[in-house]
This record gives C-alpha cells, structure tokens and sequence, in this order.
C-alpha cells in the first residue's frame, strides 16, 4: 500500500478500485442494492452534467439498441454502418435486434474506412454510422438523412471534434483503463429520444452499480493523477 500517493489509497488486490469505492457499495447493498431510482437518477445527471445532455442509463447493452430500433422505425434487416473494430458487445447487440452491421474496406496506410458500405441483396436500407472516437476524431457529416451514432467508450469526457453526433453510446464494462462503474449509458441533445428511451426502459442498473459509477467517476481525476505518476516512474 503506498499511503504517500493519496487520502484514498486503492487497495494493491484490486487496483482499479479504492476504499471510498468500497464503502458506496456497502453502504447502497444495506440500503437498496437492487432498484433504487434516486440513485440512478444522481447516477444519470453526473453524466448528463459532464457532457451537457440528457443521459439515460442501462443495466445492458441490447435492451438500447432494441429501443432505438423502436423509437427511430428501424426495420429488421436494416443496416448500421460501424468500424472494423467496433467493440463485441455493440456487434451482439445489434444482432439481437436483427441489425446488420456493415463494414466498409480499411486502406491499409491511412487506416481510414474507404468504399461504401456493403449492403446485402436481401438487406434493408443504410440507416446509420456507429463510428468510434478513440482520438476525438471529427463527427462525420452524413450526406444524407443518417444517424450518426457515436461510441465514446474510450473518452469518457469530451473532447473537441466529438459529441456532435445524433446520440452518443458509452460502454462501462469490458477491459477498461478507468473503468467508471457497469451497463452502459446513451445520451442525446435530443430530450424527446432521451424521454422515450427512460420511459420504455425496462432494465436500468441496479443501485449498487450506480453507486459504484457514482464513486468512481467521482474519483476519476485522482485515478489518472496517479497513472499519469506511474508512467513518470515507470520512464525514468
């Protein structure tokens, strides 16, 4: 334990998680660690405030793309652009909804999609791009009537060049840096969408995930304080 780094020292067992994580937990598994919607509500503001929009949490990746395919009229068979390298769980989530996702050549140099997007015979219509920002890349500007879904999961704060598109996809699991809590988030300038996704969402996260998000998204800038320490020793 190095008691020098910080007030809260992150356990050398767990390293991505603190003591101050630790007690949220306990605390909201006595209280109500299942539904608590105060909680998911604080929950979903933090996000909302960090990015100036409307945020919408979920306790899995299918249940929003299926509502999106709701809200929007996606048709089963309908296509969603995505990078060569989108994340797994954003694949399996557009195939249970019975989305095809395509993807376009990569040029070898540039490493930039080239080509239109393959389009089976027995596909639907080009109904939108889930491109990725892991460098705060410009949004794209669709050349026609388009959704531009952005997946921000390698950002978590934005960055200049991202956060124009129609709706923003956060996912908080799976092998992360700063991991900042479980499930995923959407959020949209669009209040009407964000409206309609709370309404018909069926499976928020539990309190004890929004509380753990909650704890670790306030405790994000000591975190990368100390990785950015680490590096320094690590260099020299």
């Amino acid at each position: 334990m190095n008691k020098t780094a910080s007030a809260d020292p992150i356990p050398l067992y767990r390293p991505d998680l603190t003591h101050r994580d630790e007690q949220a937990v306990l605390l909201q598994i006595e209280r109500a660690p299942f539904r608590d919607d105060a909680q998911l509500l604080r929950w979903e503001a933090a996000w909302s405030d960090l990015w100036e929009r409307p945020a919408v949490a979920f306790g899995d990746h299918q249940e929003p793309v299926r509502l999106l395919k709701t809200i929007l009229g996606w048709r089963s068979g309908d296509v969603v652009e995505g990078d060569l390298l989108l994340d797994p769980v954003w694949r399996e989530a557009l195939e249970s909804s019975w989305l095809h996702l395509g993807v376009r050549d990569v040029d070898g140099v540039t490493g930039q999609a080239v080509g239109e997007c393959p389009i089976p015979p027995d596909s639907g219509i080009l109904q939108a791009v889930l491109m990725q920002h892991p460098f705060g890349l410009p949004t794209p500007q669709p050349a026609r009537d388009i959704w531009i879904l952005e997946e921000i999961s390698a950002l978590l704060r934005p960055i200049k060049g991202c956060g124009d598109g129609a709706i923003q996809l956060l996912n908080l699991e799976g092998p992360r840096i700063l991991p900042v809590g479980i499930g995923c988030v959407l959020l949209s300038r669009d209040q009407g969408l964000m409206d309609q996704l709370a309404q018909l969402r069926r499976y928020p996260p539990s309190g004890t995930a929004c509380a753990l998000g909650l704890s670790q998204l306030a405790g994000l800038m000591q975190r990368l304080q100390r990785r950015q320490e680490l590096a320094e020793r690590y260099l020299t």
